[in-house]
């Protein structure tokens, strides 16, 4: 009997032990993730545009893309410019803008091919469509326009039509564009897309990163903070990989995390499920494949947040389940590297200190 009372003690003990390893005292969670090492030569990098450093939104789509990466947001650009020629001497050309203005280019004398752009003062716009009238055609389709030509813009660069006229054949191009605004410091679509991928152009390594609630105690406020306001800074691969390239530090790469939730009941608890961000230099957080905090562009530090709870029905949330948390990271520029994660979330799975 002894024995067994004994025995007993001994399994209550092992449970105690196992429970504690398995998170009911848990004070940290950690989470791995991808670095990825950029030389400041890569044109995404140590990128200036006229010494400004703004807060750009709306850079990657709403969505998450295929295998889980952002897509830059650029869109189709438009038609800037068309090249109009003719066997008669261009006389009149009015280009149709996106904003719905005629801008008329009238008594030209420019020969029988040139080039039209928009207006500066029209700037922001795109042509989708143009009038082009060559000697004295007076057959267009508008009022001394001469004839009118339709844009199909669909991605390509160029696209050209012609217009028989009696004798006469005009022809337009439109030379369109997928227009990366300078302020982005992005080269193209296909340099955004080496930033989180293993391309050639970068070197990765897995990261791990520890958020702690000062607690001996599951749940609170979980804290990750490298930055001026602790003095420290984020920097996790300082002499590593291509290195700091003859600076102080290693400036130029990029963090990915992936991660996992359960969506509780908020009446089941008293308080809010939270996620904050503050940092430099692009932040993008998805939840269930949509984003929620959105800090891009190379900027000094910034803030961002998502209350889970308030958004639970856009985002499509259900009590019980389990959704992705999707974290990427950039830091492109000199000279700091401010990174701070503050949640009330309790990733899922995580290893427990």
């Amino acid at each position: 009997m002894v024995a067994m009372r004994w025995l007993r003690t001994i399994a209550v003990g092992l449970l105690a032990l196992a429970l504690f390893a398995g998170g009911l005292h848990a004070d940290k969670i950690r989470l791995t993730g991808t670095l990825r090492d950029f030389q400041d030569s890569h044109p995404d990098y140590e990128n200036t545009y006229n010494g400004r450093y703004p807060l750009i939104q709306g850079m990657v789509k709403p969505e998450l893309g295929e295998a889980r990466k952002p897509v830059l947001n650029i869109g189709q650009g438009g038609c800037k410019v068309i090249h109009a020629e003719s066997l008669k001497d261009l006389s009149n050309v009015v280009l149709e803008l996106s904003d719905g203005t005629e801008y008329k280019y009238d008594e030209l004398n420019v020969g029988r091919e040139a080039r039209f752009s928009v207006p500066a003062e029209h700037a922001g716009t795109t042509i989708v469509g143009a009038w082009v009238k060559a000697g004295p055609n007076h057959s267009g389709d508008g009022p001394g326009y001469g004839e009118y030509f339709e844009s199909e813009y669909g991605g390509d660069l160029t696209e050209t039509h012609d217009v028989q006229n009696d004798s006469e054949t005009i022809t337009v191009t439109f030379i369109c564009e997928d227009v990366i605004p300078d302020q982005w410091r992005i080269e193209s679509e296909d340099s955004f897309n080496q930033w989180f991928r293993n391309k050639d152009v970068n070197q990765s390594v897995p990261h791990t990163i520890a958020l702690d609630n000062n607690s001996e105690q599951p749940g609170g406020i979980y804290r990750f903070q490298r930055s001026k306001h602790n003095d420290q800074s984020f920097f996790p691969l300082d002499g590593r990989l291509y290195g700091n390239q003859g600076r102080s530090h290693n400036y130029h790469f990029t963090f990915e995390l992936h991660t996992t939730f359960k969506y509780t009941d908020p009446s089941t608890r008293d308080y809010d499920l939270t996620f904050d961000f503050s940092g430099d230099d692009d932040v993008w957080v998805f939840i269930n494949g949509q984003l929620v905090v959105d800090l891009g562009g190379v900027h000094a530090e910034k803030w961002g947040m998502v209350n889970v709870d308030s958004m639970a029905d856009t985002l499509g949330l259900e009590h019980g389940k389990e959704y992705p948390l999707d974290f990427f990271f950039a830091e492109r520029h000199t000279v700091e590297s401010n990174f701070t994660i503050e949640t009330t979330i309790q990733f899922e799975p995580a290893a427990y200190d």
